[in-house]
């Protein structure tokens, strides 16, 4: 016997990347992907299944997601691991639509995208104080001519 925890008590704060947000696409459905595959892996009763649909909906509602039915994810055979060859991946810092049309020009190859936000959660979090002007500290400094190449102390 399964027993299912609604995603309503386990996402309490049903916050997540925006769908407005200057974020990429494949990070913010990444959210939704989760929420559908994990509604489709439990065996659930019709009425718990309808539950679980209509929290989601209000999730993505929530979020600014347009609201569209999911279908369950079809089963891949997996391959083994030791018989794929390694991936070539190029990580770029999203900044916009610009970086999707930029990454475009790689669908082509044999090297993967994957992207990355300035914004993450140990930049919130870090406390760094300013840092000081390089001439405002006390100390005793070395000027050398360029020309000369005497120096002043």
């Amino acid at each position: 016997m399964i027993i299912f925890i609604s995603l309503y008590l386990v996402n309490t704060t049903d916050t997540f990347i925006r769908h407005t947000s200057n974020h990429p696409a494949n990070h913010k459905y990444a959210t939704v992907r989760f929420l559908y595959n994990r509604l489709h892996s439990y065996d659930l009763k019709q009425t718990e299944y309808n539950q679980e649909l209509n929290t989601i909906h209000n999730i993505l509602h929530n979020n600014a997601f347009p609201i569209r039915e999911q279908n369950a994810p079809q089963t891949a055979e997996k391959p083994q691991l030791n018989t794929l060859p390694r991936k070539k991946w190029a990580t770029f810092t999203y900044a916009g639509r610009e970086t999707s049309y930029i990454t475009n020009l790689f669908k082509k190859t044999e090297l993967n995208v994957a992207f990355r936000t300035k914004i993450t959660i140990g930049n919130l979090l870090a406390h760094r104080p300013p840092a000081p002007e390089s001439y405002s500290l006390s100390g005793v400094y070395k000027l050398t001519c360029p020309d000369c190449n005497k120096a002043y102390i």
